[in-house]
């Protein structure tokens, strides 16, 4: 076993190869899968004054992209869609006058900018074009790391890679040849260091996403309703379980704004913790749960 550690995206990284491999192979794979996690957070980081997104804030008109973006908007479209605007990556303005911006201030602007509604900000013109109405700041957390993670597994399997598990700080991505189990941890949103459940998986992505490492103010957190500007505080903490970990991600973001039956387009499970941390899962999350932690 071959493990690899780094920081990325603000987070924690870790990649683990299970195939017999040089330590020289080995390492090649994982500086390659730390290169392009460097990568994309060079691009697409709002809090990095240089990056693609950054220099997209001022853009009126059509300009050319790289396709990963392209890719990230189309899943942002279904995702606007299918939660009535709620989840929109035209956000990062308002976002950042809540507070959550490139210093991490956490103070709140007295007027949040408002937030256009995805349709009337932009439109995808085709895999490498994409047409500004208006200036926006794209903020693409709600699935950017779920994304990435599946370039990582991409990049692995194209390099002939039969087992190996990618973790993006909670958010995985798990492939093996032979279908060999691991065993995932389910983390107790109100004490990091204890778990509430397991669950078991053969492959595919886990994603969760919680409100209690990134909050602050006045019930703020790092997810923020574009029609009312205020943070969502039915939701604690999600998981979502799909083939892709752009898809969990995504929709692990999307569980704090909708219910799971608004999302039926979507192939995922899903479990759902709420401020009373009641649980409602679906059926084919088969999660064990310890005792009388939930």
């Amino acid at each position: 076993m071959y493990i690899h550690t780094w920081q990325a995206l603000g987070t924690n990284w870790k990649l683990t190869l299970w195939d017999e491999l040089s330590v020289v192979t080995a390492s090649l794979l994982a500086s390659n899968a730390e290169a392009l996690t460097h990568e994309f957070d060079a691009l697409y980081s709002r809090f990095k004054p240089n990056s693609l997104v950054t220099k997209l804030a001022t853009t009126i008109g059509t300009i050319g992209v790289p396709p990963e973006l392209v890719a990230m908007l189309r899943h942002y479209e279904k995702l606007y869609e299918v939660t009535d605007g709620k989840i929109n990556p035209t956000i990062g303005f308002a976002l950042e006058d809540t507070g959550y911006d490139a210093n991490y201030s956490l103070v709140e602007q007295s007027v949040l900018r408002p937030v256009h509604a995805l349709p009337e900000a932009l439109t995808i013109i085709d895999d490498t074009q994409v047409m500004f109405f208006e200036s926006v700041l794209l903020d693409l957390g709600a699935l950017g790391k779920g994304y990435l993670i599946d370039m990582v597994y991409k990049q692995l399997r194209e390099a002939g890679v039969e087992r190996f598990l990618i973790d993006g700080s909670g958010d995985i991505r798990y492939y093996s040849e032979s279908k060999e189990p691991i065993v995932c941890g389910l983390e107790d949103p109100r004490d990091t260091k204890q778990v509430i459940g397991t669950l078991t998986i053969t492959e595919g992505s886990l994603c969760a996403s919680a409100t209690n490492r990134r909050h602050w103010g006045n019930h703020r957190h790092h997810y923020l309703d574009p029609h009312t500007n205020k943070s969502p505080r039915t939701v604690l903490a999600t998981w979502v379980y799909a083939p892709e970990a752009a898809i969990a991600d995504g929709l692990a973001s999307a569980l704090f704004f909708v219910s799971p039956e608004s999302l039926v387009d979507f192939y995922f499970e899903y479990l759902v913790v709420n401020q009373e941390m009641r649980i409602k899962k679906s059926a084919g999350f088969a999660a064990d749960f310890f005792g009388e932690s939930v």
